[in-house]
């Protein structure tokens, strides 16, 4: 919470912050005069017994039901993905799952504000609950704000629209306020480093690179108590976020076997195979450099059903991928986010600004992968990946 938005809250108030994500939506919480203990909703419906701190921005019916995050991902016949990046109308969109999402809401007759405004109903009714459970009745006599983060590079036009869906769920305007997703990261960040060195004056870049958007801002520290930061440099970005990998798998995969037997594949073989992908090499690929004896050389892609071909190695209903062929896919959005942040590097170094570090933050910015790209292509200045960022 930026020193502006404490001073509009009472000591009484409650703060609940809350992360649409394109692919995951988070939400936090915390007393104001209390902000060294924010705590984080880590048990959603649908779930079981596993605890996240995040839960799918995924939607979808069941018989006219409304179904919304892990039930929408397990349940719904044609769930929804990608809403987010449809309330910015400016931007143009190549991201599958979004123009999936645009063609059913056409058909449903519903706006992406209208199906945005329904999720973020649900999550908030279940925050809700859980607040009354943990505080009892001191959670409705508080005052409460509502924080939604969005990007840096988002337009006039969306970020008008995410109001509109924070106020279609049932948040009143004047308890709401925006933050820009890399301001709430570095606020976080410069906060959580231990020991904490963080001077006046400092100048450091952000790199939030998330499920859909990565957006690039360049922060100077203004005052350190409260904590204040200024932007020294425009900041930049775009739609090369993880879920771009998801995609460029997929079109991996049906270039690899040949469309014909891609189209063959039952729906069983695809989650499957997208399952394994993201839970697996997506997260343990961390370049071809084989680095320690643990590196994993390859890995066996579950294919069930899918008739052997032994000239790319398809066997027993199992494919095997290099190392080589994965970063094949990594290296497209990995190399924009480099693109992104070189620019945003020299900007800063043609402003006459000392540059103290570029700091790694959001889901995708926890890729090892792309970690080791940044430090390679910035060895004088310090990367760091924050925990828990």
């Amino acid at each position: 919470m930026s020193a502006e938005m404490a001073g509009r809250a009472t000591k009484k108030s409650l703060v609940i912050g809350i992360d649409f994500g394109t692919t995951f939506t988070g939400v936090a919480w915390a007393i104001v005069d209390d902000q060294k203990n924010v705590h984080v909703i880590s048990a959603w419906p649908g779930s079981g017994n596993r605890t996240s701190v995040k839960i799918p921005t995924v939607m979808g019916f069941l018989e006219g039901r409304f179904l919304w995050g892990w039930q929408a991902l397990s349940l719904a016949p044609e769930p929804i993905r990608g809403v987010k990046l449809l309330l910015d109308e400016s931007q143009s969109h190549r991201y599958s799952p979004s123009l999936q999402a645009s063609k059913l809401l056409r058909v449903m007759k519903k706006s992406p504000i209208d199906i945005a405004s329904d999720y973020l109903k649900k999550a908030l009714k279940h925050t809700h609950e859980i607040l009354e459970r943990r505080l009892g009745p001191a959670f409705k006599e508080k005052d409460r704000k509502y924080v939604l983060t969005v990007p840096a590079v988002w337009s006039d036009k969306a970020k008008d629209n995410t109001l509109k869906v924070a106020i279609g769920a049932g948040i009143p305007e004047h308890q709401l306020a925006l933050l820009s997703e890399p301001e709430a990261a570095a606020l976080y960040t410069l906060q959580a480093i231990q020991p904490n060195t963080i001077k006046r004056n400092d100048t450091f870049v952000i790199c939030d690179a998330g499920g859909g958007t990565v957006d690039i801002i360049s922060y100077r520290v203004r005052d350190l108590s409260p904590l204040s930061l200024e932007e020294v440099v425009e900041g930049t970005g775009g739609v090369c976020g993880s879920m771009v990998l998801d995609e460029l798998f997929e079109r991996f995969l049906e270039k690899l076997v040949g469309f014909e037997a891609f189209e063959l594949f039952s729906n069983r073989t695809r989650d499957d195979a997208l399952r394994y992908w993201q839970d697996t090499i997506k997260v343990q690929f961390t370049g071809t450099e084989c680095e320690d004896e643990f590196d994993y050389i390859g890995w066996r892609l579950p294919l069930p059903g899918v008739m052997d071909n032994p000239e790319i190695e398809l066997e027993g209903g199992y494919l095997q991928l290099t190392k080589s062929q994965i970063q094949g896919i990594f290296d497209p959005p990995v190399q924009d986010v480099l693109n992104l942040v070189h620019n945003q590097v020299r900007r800063i170094k043609v402003a006459g600004l000392p540059l103290q570090a570029i700091r790694l933050v959001g889901g995708f910015g926890g890729c090892e992968y792309l970690y080791r790209r940044l430090r390679r292509a910035h060895p004088r200045i310090t990367v760091t990946q924050p925990p828990d960022a």
